[in-house]
């Protein structure tokens, strides 16, 4: 029983492990098929990301026109509105730099230097902010 519970550990943290290689290799792929190493962000954050439902790329240098919209009362987080560099969609949500402050299990390190947060392990949601 000690056995089976032993494996059970190593397969999920397996599974958590291999969700994150292939986030950081579709990361490492965005940027490598890009002219500007950020076209495409959008689709990643709409398509990849999503699909490994574990991390959103947050990094503040991935972002233009933030505006501070709020707070979120549980993290003490700062919420903001922004758009990814090359793209017209507006979402909300946190800066990875903040979240790695309140839990740095939350945010990891791409291969490629950019930081991408787990917003369920902080108890919130990155939304695509309707017009």
């Amino acid at each position: 029983t000690i056995g089976s519970g032993q494996q059970m550990q190593l397969s999920g943290l397996s599974n958590v492990l291999n969700a994150q290689t292939s986030y950081s290799n579709n990361m490492n792929n965005l940027y490598a098929n890009s002219s500007s190493g950020l076209d495409g962000l959008g689709a990643l954050v709409g398509g990849a990301a999503k699909a490994y439902s574990v991390f959103n790329a947050s990094d503040r240098r991935l972002k233009t026109d933030i505006k501070k919209v709020g707070k979120d009362e549980a993290t003490g987080l700062n919420k903001y509105q922004f758009k990814y560099k090359g793209g017209d969609t507006k979402y909300e949500g946190v800066m990875a730099d903040e979240a790695q402050k309140v839990d740095p299990s939350a945010v990891m390190t791409t291969p490629s230097g950019y930081k991408a947060v787990n917003y369920a392990k902080l108890g919130l949601n990155m939304k695509e902010v309707r017009k």
